[in-house]
């Protein structure tokens, strides 16, 4: 099956959540551990969306670590009862995930426009950070895992979801892979928030990703 139900087992963690990271409800302020993207969402953008009326909004999150470390989704979650699918490649982060997340759909697989084939596999580094990403096979500088790979589109198709209410995306680098594998003329999204590094290395796929919405899509920075 390509989707692992999160359910956890809650054991030593007392939800919300440990680290404080949702003190209440109150505020995306007091319930979240976003660098501030989830903040911004629901104060200016959440509140001229047009959401579905008889079903909970979805988000997506690509990136998910282990389930709060920066996380963008919390307070969508928890106070807003969004449902929701998260994303990790990472064998351990994703196993704190399952504990760390209850009630959300937990994927472990990478991303990609490229795994397009049934069954197909990527090797993944192992990191002890957010940092791990896709890497050719012959990578000798950290441990490589293989993991399962997909276009996006096909796990959105499982879902019955034609439109992703929120995307959050941070897959250190391949942002551009993961767009090109939604179904853009079936499927479409709320508001999207991709990871931008302000460093030069990351300039030009900063740009491909601008270029690559602006032409296929008719989301608006």
């Amino acid at each position: 099956d390509l989707f692992v139900a999160a359910r956890g087992n809650g054991a030593n963690l007392s939800f919300p959540f440990g680290q404080n990271c949702c003190r209440s409800c109150n505020s995306s302020y007091t319930c979240s551990n976003s660098r501030m993207e989830e903040q911004h969402f629901t104060d200016f953008l959440l509140p001229r969306m047009k959401l579905p009326r008889h079903k909970p909004p979805i988000f997506i999150e690509l990136g998910g670590f282990n389930g709060i470390h920066e996380s963008n989704t919390i307070f969508l979650q928890h106070c807003l009862g969004w449902r929701g699918v998260l994303f990790e490649a990472q064998p351990a982060a994703f196993h704190d995930l399952l504990r760390n997340r209850p009630g959300v759909v937990a994927v472990q697989a990478a991303i990609s426009d490229e795994c397009v084939a049934e069954g197909s596999t990527v090797s993944f580094e192992e990191s002890p950070g957010t940092s791990g990403k896709i890497r050719p096979h012959n990578y000798t500088k950290r441990k490589l895992v293989t993991v399962p790979c997909a276009p996006l589109s096909r796990y959105v198709s499982l879902l019955g979801a034609e439109h992703i209410s929120f995307l959050s995306l941070d897959v250190e680098g391949g942002e551009l892979n993961v767009l090109r594998s939604l179904d853009w003329a079936a499927q479409s999204v709320g508001v999207l928030v991709v990871e931008e590094l302000h460093e030069e290395s990351s300039f030009a796929k900063n740009a491909a990703v601008e270029a690559f919405l602006s032409r296929h899509t008719r989301m608006v920075k």
